[in-house]
């Protein structure tokens, strides 16, 4: 019992350590936009797939704090569009994220991040003969790598990549709807 106690008290020194050792710069905002290369699959009868792909633009903001020098948490929002054929589609997200900068001694900050949230995501198709609107929401995970450049002490320019999944949902009786996204993203964040 007492060596439990005395590791959990190290660990809660450490984590004050490490907050409390952050940069001086601790919060920070991000906007970033895009080539989103989409696809959404509609999963009918358990059976049968039917895949849509299409590219569109994308943009994202965010705001978060540094915890230390290299981990920053935050929270993002993203839009999405698509159009294929006869199908319009847009994605909404918000996401909790998680990143880990490698600083060094260049102007270049390499990173890494991940993310976990909800998705909504809009169909809405009339092809002539058949037509409809449906919403769902998802579960959504994110997965991402990128790369700063310092501009000035408190502004960088972004370039990333991130995947982004969303999990089954189901759409109408008998038909989930599942999606996921590769995202070419640059943006500027701003640090204060």
């Amino acid at each position: 019992m007492k060596k439990n106690l005395l590791i959990a008290l190290a660990a809660a020194a450490i984590s004050t350590g490490a907050i409390t050792s952050a940069n001086a710069t601790e919060w920070y905002v991000q906007g970033t936009g895009g080539l989103s290369l989409g696809s959404i699959t509609a999963h009918i009868d358990g059976d049968n797939d039917v895949t849509l792909r299409d590219e569109g633009f994308n943009g994202r903001i965010g705001a978060g704090a540094y915890l230390s020098n290299n981990v920053r948490i935050g929270l993002e929002s993203g839009y999405a569009a698509f159009s294929e054929n006869a199908t319009d589609i847009d994605v909404w997200d918000i996401l909790a994220v998680a990143y880990y900068d490698f600083k060094n001694e260049t102007a270049f900050t390499p990173y890494i991040g991940l993310g976990a949230g909800f998705s909504q995501i809009k169909v809405d198709f009339d092809d002539g003969v058949d037509s409809g609107k449906e919403t769902t929401n998802h579960f959504s995970t994110k997965l991402g790598a990128g790369v700063g450049y310092e501009i000035s002490e408190n502004l960088e320019l972004l370039a990333e990549y991130s995947f982004q999944y969303n999990f089954k949902a189901e759409a109408f009786e008998d038909v989930d709807y599942s999606a996921h996204q590769n995202q070419f993203n640059v943006g500027l964040r701003y640090s204060f």
